[in-house]
Formats: structure tokens, sequence, C-alpha cells
């Protein structure tokens, strides 16, 4: 078996060894030993993934508040975000930037207050 050798999961699109009979991330059962291709919905929701964990990082460190609003939505986008991980942590770190910038917010206008 050469390293090219692997097949893609209609359910999940994650990559699984040819001779596998069943998806390791998701369960799904392969339709025959035909090579299963990721399809153009498939590559679209990966790319949205890993925008989305790529903007929460933004959002923590060059662009706060704004990267992390925009890494949600773009999370939430995400046609298979139960099981793409980067949607996952995007979503998460999206939240958590956005919490840090309120906390933020309010810490400011109280030191501003007092």
């Amino acid at each position: 078996m050469s390293s090219g050798d692997v097949k893609y999961c209609q359910n999940c699109g994650s990559k699984n060894p040819i001779e596998q009979k069943f998806c390791g991330e998701c369960g799904k059962t392969f339709n025959g030993s035909t090579k299963e291709k990721m399809s153009t919905e498939q590559k679209t929701g990966m790319a949205q993934g890993i925008i989305s964990f790529v903007l929460s990082l933004f959002g923590l460190s060059c662009l706060p508040f704004l990267g992390s609003i925009a890494a949600v939505i773009t999370g939430f986008m995400t046609a298979d975000r139960k099981t793409n991980n980067f949607a996952k942590a995007g979503i998460i770190i999206g939240f958590v930037g956005i919490s840090l910038g309120i906390i933020g917010i309010l810490i400011g206008i109280y030191a501003a207050l007092a």
C-alpha cells in the first residue's frame, strides 16, 4: 500500500486506509472496496472549519472581539460542525474570545467610572 492509498468517508470526510471497511471517525460502513473521494461539500466544510479555527486564534490575539465573532459565525456556517473538529474548536475559542472581550469592556467601563 502506498501513502496515497486512502479513501474519504462520504459522511464525515475523514481519511481512512483503503482496506478499512468502516470509517474510523464516525463508524459509517464503506460501499465496496473502491476509493471514495471527498465531495465538494465536504471540502468546503473542512475549509470553513479551518477558517473558523484560524479566525478564533486571531480573535484571541490580533483582532480582539471581531475575529472571535467572525470565528463563531464561520463555525456555525460549517455544514458538518458536529464532526469537524476545526469548526468545533473555532466556535469554542470564538465564544471564549467574545466572553473575554465583554469582560474587558466591563472592566474598562468600571475603571473609567471609578
